[in-house]
């Protein structure tokens, strides 16, 4: 049961990526998206971003085509000479269950983006992820990634998401 929860959370931060790899003027921003995995789940994911010169903020509200849904808030630092960012954040899911969480990652030209970060559960316990993104083109993106519990077992996931701007 630990590895189907943990796999179930591996598309919550790639989707995020994506979102907050759209904006990088100042302001406020409203942001829709639909979204298609690899293994034909579909869903939406729609917020607000506020962005100033190397930070980003906001509240993000997404859902599944198999009944997942959660609300997510982040903040964001960025650095635009190494194209590194640290956050922190919280999403809480639609069974009412909180997650809190921290990371960082950087992209280089040509080579897609890597992360890693911890997630801790409602119970206190802590899963970690490391994992890769590359885009592959017209929104699409191929994600890699571990996920190892607090009981030390690891989970490797790989996805293909599509983004989809919504009107």
């Amino acid at each position: 049961m630990v590895s189907k929860s943990l796999v179930k959370f591996s598309l919550i931060p790639v989707a995020t990526l994506v979102l907050m790899s759209t904006d990088a003027s100042a302001g406020t921003r409203q942001r829709n998206f639909l979204f298609e995995t690899g293994n034909g789940i579909t869903g939406q994911v729609s917020g607000t971003v506020n962005g100033s010169a190397g930070h980003a903020s906001g509240d993000f509200t997404g859902s599944t085509s198999n009944g997942g849904g959660w609300t997510r808030s982040f903040d964001r630092s960025y650095d635009p000479a190494t194209r590194g960012w640290s956050q922190t954040g919280q999403v809480t899911a639609n069974a009412g269950k909180t997650y809190n969480y921290s990371g960082s990652g950087n992209c280089a030209s040509g080579t897609g983006c890597s992360s890693s970060g911890d997630i801790i559960g409602p119970n206190g316990r802590t899963v970690t992820h490391n994992g890769t993104a590359q885009a592959t083109g017209n929104g699409g993106w191929k994600t890699d990634g571990s996920w190892t519990g607090p009981n030390g077992h690891t989970v490797d996931t790989q996805h293909w998401i599509q983004i989809t701007p919504a009107n």
